[in-house]
């Protein structure tokens, strides 16, 4: 049953929150109330699907997996057929991030945005069954090249002889025409109803025919990256091509290979849109792709497919988790009933900080895991965790499945290590557990023993965001075994005696947009298949990551300084370091690799920015017998900074 719960004393058990209470906490339904209104969901939910997989008014979507081992890629081809010439006419629409065509000063030259939009949050405000990324744009925010929206010109092409930025457009018959820079004038193919365009390029595929010519206009063009692309063929249907790259299941490809896909698939015209880790494809609220990234990136536009406007039923589609979540378009619709949610001031816990809630806690947890999950929300206040009776492992405070624990805000509310807790560990995690808005303090201050602050061991998905991890007299995360998804996002972690997180092996680690302060290591990974670290602050630690032995890295928009030995150091297969700021390294190199068991054998260093005033400091050491190294493009004052 769905709602929200407290604890009777005098039945020993958790029950439905009353009428009258839910009333005084502002809610407008009880427990009851809340399963018939999520069984309304499901009932909507499922009509509108059904109108997707068999319903011949608008057109029906397909996407599939595909492997070419000759060119080493791994893709996803996602079709769109119309079912009726009206739906070729209206599903195409285009999408600018928050709408800020409609802020523009219409005197200026300048079009664009700094505040850009993920794929997926366009997806779900305009209630698109599939959404891609589709234009480039500037480091400035100004997209590229031709911008038509429902008709209306927003931008021009760009220069004469900036042959990359090329047109795709679709017309008010839903036929998609490609061109390159300034082939057609603009006032020209809007008076021939042109109605919405992206801009990027090149053009693939022309009247059946490959690209042959003009490939190497930008260089990257005949480099391997991953790829977004989107072509159509004689009878309406838009295929779309998203190609993985940059890890070692898929490396990319080039622009070059591309067309032979779309001819493949039957397309008369085909274009490449934006690329790299911007090669997103949402399809009914969910990526299919790999995003190389490891986090969406926000873009300037998106192409979207959509109902018609006037098709309010069809429309309905917002993905939400819990409330009739459907897994995909072309499987069977399951939907996931929402779990419990209990207010742990309801429950008895005391936030002044003086009063140790471990026994509320535990069995709060404890009648979780019983329901299948849950979430205790914690309101604002500190509230004080770890007394023992003995120290047995069975004293220790474990999160089961599926159970998540949410405060107010990390300033706000805050779990407090007791002062006579001597377990090596505070708060145990298993799988798919969600911590949010949390500040977790090891009370390092009063209490000295030893302890991790939280700890698990062969967790399939851990997440934990916009929390805070301070004061701990050993690790901040510590996962042993296998460690599939792991995702730190958002954190403020201080004051850490060893690694603030530790993963000993894993497939997915993340550690994103956080501040990392006077600690040891801020990353120490192990036997790790794919580690992102990405627009995080590091300051005062003795290292900001450590891999070892591990195999695929991203490390890119960090901001590393005043570290007391090697800012990144280790062991990592292939790994791609770009668009740091290195600042004060107090030891002999910023980048240091290694052989270890894996090897290191292939690293693209660049756009990085590298300053220290310490007397000897290079920026990086390679193994003799690395097989390729692209060290180029970085800025400095060090020796060493560009090596190929």
């Amino acid at each position: 049953m769905a709602g929200f719960y407290r604890y009777d004393q005098n039945l020993d058990k958790y029950v439905p929150m009353p009428v009258e209470l839910l009333a005084s906490e502002g809610e407008e339904y009880t427990a009851p109330k809340i399963t018939q209104k999520f069984n309304e969901v499901e009932t909507k939910t499922t009509e509108i699907l059904n109108k997707v997989l068999t319903d011949d008014r608008y057109f029906t979507v397909t996407s599939s997996f595909k492997q070419d081992a000759t060119l080493g890629i791994e893709y996803y081809v996602t079709k769109v057929t119309p079912k009726t010439t009206e739906a070729k006419k209206s599903m195409v629409q285009k999408t600018f991030a928050y709408d800020f065509e409609k802020s523009i000063d219409p005197t200026s030259s300048y079009f664009g945005t700094t505040n850009r939009e993920t794929v997926l949050s366009m997806a779900k405000r305009k209630r698109s069954v599939v959404a891609i990324n589709a234009s480039g744009w500037r480091s400035n925010g100004e997209v590229m090249g031709l911008q038509i929206k429902d008709g209306v010109l927003y931008k021009d092409y760009d220069a004469a002889g900036y042959t990359g930025a090329e047109a795709c457009v679709f017309f008010d018959d839903g036929t998609m025409k490609v061109y390159g820079n300034r082939e057609v004038d603009a006032d020209i193919l809007i008076s021939k109803g042109a109605r919405n365009s992206f801009a990027f390029g090149i053009w693939l595929v022309k009247d059946s025919k490959p690209r042959t010519a003009q490939m190497t206009t930008w260089a990257d063009l005949n480099v391997k990256h991953p790829r977004q692309a989107i072509g159509q063929r004689s009878d309406g249907t838009l295929v779309i091509i998203t190609v993985d790259g940059r890890s070692l299941r898929s490396s990319g490809i080039t622009a070059y290979d591309m067309p032979s896909l779309f001819l493949s698939e039957g397309c008369i015209n085909a274009f490449l849109l934006d690329g790299g880790g911007s090669s997103q494809t949402a399809v009914e609220g969910k990526y299919i792709n790999n995003i190389s990234d490891g986090i969406e990136r926000a873009v300037v536009d998106t192409l979207t497919i959509s109902y018609p406007d006037d098709d309010t039923d069809s429309r309905f589609f917002e993905v939400q988790e819990g409330r009739g979540l459907a897994t995909s378009l072309n499987r069977r619709v399951e939907f996931i009933e929402s779990k419990p949610t209990w207010n742990v001031l309801d429950l008895g816990f005391s936030p002044d900080g003086l009063i140790d809630n471990t026994a509320k806690f535990k069995k709060a947890l404890s009648d979780l895991s019983e329901k299948g999950g849950g979430k205790l929300h914690f309101p604002k206040g500190t509230y004080l965790i770890g007394k023992q009776n003995t120290t047995s492992a069975s004293e220790k405070i474990e999160l089961p499945s599926n159970v998540s624990i949410v405060g107010e805000r990390r300033s706000y509310t805050k779990l407090l290590r007791n002062p006579n807790h001597s377990l090596d560990e505070l708060l145990r995690i298993t799988d798919h557990n969600y911590i949010e808005g949390i500040e977790i303090d090891g009370n390092s201050s009063v209490n000295k023993s030893s302890c991790r602050l939280i700890a698990g061991g062969n967790i399939k998905s851990f997440k934990m965001k916009d929390c805070s991890l301070v004061n701990a007299t050993d690790r901040g995360v510590s996962i042993h075994g296998i460690g599939k998804s792991i995702t730190i996002e958002g954190m403020y972690i201080s004051n850490i005696a060893n690694e603030c997180i530790n993963v000993a092996e894993g497939e997915i680690i993340k550690l994103i947009d956080s501040e990392i302060t006077f600690s040891g290591t801020a990353l120490w990974v192990g036997n790790a298949a794919n580690i992102f670290t990405k627009n995080n602050l590091a300051k005062s630690l003795k290292t900001f990551v450590r891999y070892k032995n591990s195999q695929n890295a991203i490390c890119s928009g960090n901001i590393i300084t005043n570290n007391i030995d090697r800012a990144i150091w280790g062991s990592v297969r292939e790994a791609v370091f770009s668009d740091n700021v290195f600042k004060q390294c107090h030891s002999d190199y910023h980048l240091y690799f290694i052989q270890e068991d894996t090897g290191t054998n292939d690293l693209i260093v660049t756009g990085n920015s590298v300053y220290s005033d310490v007397e000897g400091t290079a920026f990086i050491r390679t193994p003799s017998d690395i097989d390729r190294r692209r060290v180029s493009g970085n800025v400095g004052n060090i020796p060493s900074l560009n090596l190929d």
